[in-house]
């Protein structure tokens, strides 16, 4: 582009040092010399509202020549150098009449006034970038990045997040298992993911079976029969009876049937439905949380009678009650049976089965294994 010059009687400005006004006084400006005589004119705004709204005018005047543009932002105030490139950023390196430079006439109409508008070249560059297509490489890569292999390895060492990783995008669940496949930050054994998987599949089968219907009714006939065994005791004081086989028999049937009264009628069959409960209850607990048969009730009828002595039915609610504790040990012992599990090399280990807990009247203990040459003193 050859060298723009203003038009002979183009008026230069000069702005004041300091400040963004213009001198009142201007020149004409006479391409021969370089110069020309002073003429007064008006300020009107600051220097860059000027300087915006020429380029704004300019921007959408396709018309205008250069040497006009170089006048008019000359006459703003604007550098001579600076009013050149800004002329050379104003035309379009195409056709003038494209329609991305017809696009850009647009855009600048349609800035308030005293915004200065991007160059054609900066808004085609943008423009570009707008439309560019998006190529989404791998639908799981954003999801992948998000994942922390080593805190997810460390989650599952210490069993606090299942060992299972094909939930996982494959590069993580790779990433996690060359991870679990060596020594623990602390010099733990290789995790022995194979193991820790069977075993987390077993228990998940298991808590399903200790909450299906059938062990629900176990643990409710436990909870109810443990308060049961108090209502019991309660009411064989009351009774009082001397437990004389026959006699004392035929003293319950006389007084359940009213023949002695209705307040021992009451007590009577009080304590007659009482025992009947309960010994449902463990007869539940016999057939393992199933209905039960008639066998299982004839075992939990031996349990308790109501015309025994008020000692004898003492002692053998006392008898129901460690059973139930030893049952409901039982239950919480329960750790899931795992085919192929060697236990070596990590694995859960119990990090995620229930915890065994010592026999009722039994004091935990704790094993300690001491170093190689490690000794105990003892001292008085």
């Amino acid at each position: 582009m050859p060298q723009v010059v203003p038009a002979q009687g183009t008026m230069i400005t000069k702005q004041s040092a300091g400040t963004n006004q213009l001198e009142t006084p201007t020149e004409t400006y006479n391409p021969e010399t370089g110069s020309g005589a002073q003429v007064p004119t008006f300020n009107v705004g600051s220097l860059e509202q000027r300087q915006a709204k020429a380029i704004q005018e300019l921007a959408v005047s396709p018309n205008v020549t250069d040497e006009e543009m170089f006048g008019k932002l000359i006459a703003t105030g604007m550098d001579p150098v600076k009013a050149a490139t800004t002329v050379k950023s104003l035309r379009p390196s195409t056709s003038e009449h494209s329609p991305i430079y017809k696009e850009y006439q647009d855009y600048v109409a349609t800035l308030p006034k005293g915004t200065v508008p991007k160059t054609f070249d900066q808004y085609m560059t943008d423009d570009a970038n707008r439309k560019k297509a998006v190529v989404n490489v791998g639908g799981m890569n954003a999801f992948a990045s998000m994942n922390d292999p080593q805190a997810i390895a460390e989650a599952v060492r210490a069993g606090l997040r299942p060992p299972i990783l094909n939930n996982l995008p494959r590069a993580v669940a790779g990433a996690v298992e060359s991870i679990l496949a060596k020594k623990g930050p602390n010099g733990e054994l290789p995790f022995n993911t194979a193991d820790a998987v069977r075993t987390w599949n077993a228990t998940l089968r298991l808590n399903a079976t200790l909450q299906g219907p059938q062990q629900v009714r176990y643990e409710e006939s436990l909870n109810s029969g443990f308060k049961m065994f108090d209502e019991v005791d309660k009411l064989a004081d009351q009774w009082n009876s001397k437990g004389w086989g026959a006699l004392s028999r035929a003293n319950l049937k006389a007084a359940s049937e009213g023949l002695e009264g209705p307040e021992k009628a009451k007590l009577a069959n009080q304590l007659i439905g009482q025992i009947a409960q309960l010994t449902t209850d463990i007869a539940v607990l016999e057939q393992g949380g199933m209905t039960p048969t008639d066998a299982a009730r004839a075992v939990a009828g031996q349990s308790l009678q109501a015309w025994w002595g008020t000692g004898t039915i003492h002692a053998m609610t006392e008898q129901g009650r460690r059973n139930f504790q030893i049952r409901r040990q039982a239950r919480q012992e329960m750790t899931p049976l795992v085919i192929g599990n060697t236990g070596a090399g990590g694995g859960m280990g119990n990090a995620m089965t229930p915890q065994a807990t010592p026999p009722i009247g039994t004091l935990p203990t704790q094993q300690f294994t001491l170093p190689p040459g490690a000794s105990i003193r003892r001292t008085k």
